[in-house]
């Protein structure tokens, strides 16, 4: 079920769906939706990678279950998998904004899986 909500725009309420908490806009792209521009943009990075030859094996949404003791806690899911030039297994997930969620969760997989997840942001919110 789908849920709307108003404002008030020019003096009427509108119906809309409900803004992304952040102010990311999902874009649509080659079939794919994407949770932000930022995350669309560095889709188009790694796909030139990719005809170029410098990485393979793209997967867009990797998951990664995450269990403690045989019970399953969560699933995380990154933004991008692949395997680059030099044959190492790479994750990366694109953020504007790093929630605490996100800290913990990050954490997790990488203690889980043994693996570095790569987080690529936007330059107006690098630090």
């Amino acid at each position: 079920m789908t849920r709307l909500y108003g404002k008030i725009k020019g003096g009427r309420v509108v119906i809309t769906d409900r803004p992304h908490k952040f102010g990311a806009r999902q874009i649509q792209l080659d079939g794919h939706t994407f949770d932000s521009v930022l995350e669309a943009d560095r889709y188009k990075q790694l796909k030139v990678l990719a005809k170029a030859g410098a990485i393979k094996d793209l997967v867009l949404k990797p998951f990664y279950d995450i269990e403690i003791g045989g019970h399953k806690i969560c699933r995380y899911y990154a933004d991008f998998g692949y395997i680059d030039a030099g044959g190492r297994v790479r994750v990366e997930d694109t953020k504007g904004v790093r929630t605490p969620v996100f800290m913990l969760k990050r954490k997790l997989v990488e203690a889980c899986y043994g693996i570095k997840i790569e987080v690529v942001r936007a330059a107006s919110h690098r630090r």
